[in-house]
């Protein structure tokens, strides 16, 4: 799963209920199968109860780089 997929995760938490009122972050973790650990933190942002969007964080670094004619 890609980093950016956590957002869409968290969209899809918060549809089936798993958050609480104020518990609105969590961390991802991913890569740990293919023996390249990352983690992304997600935050959620909420308006009246409603879920408006989610944000993702994390540090990277590049391990290769190409360029497609």
């Amino acid at each position: 799963m890609s980093g950016n997929a956590h957002a869409m995760l968290a969209a899809y938490l918060w549809d089936m209920g798993q958050f609480g009122k104020k518990s609105t972050t969590f961390m991802g973790r991913q890569g740990y199968q293919m023996k390249r650990p990352g983690q992304v933190r997600v935050r959620l942002e909420i308006d009246k109860g409603s879920l408006i969007a989610a944000h993702i964080a994390g540090t990277a670094i590049i391990v290769s780089e190409g360029t497609l004619a």
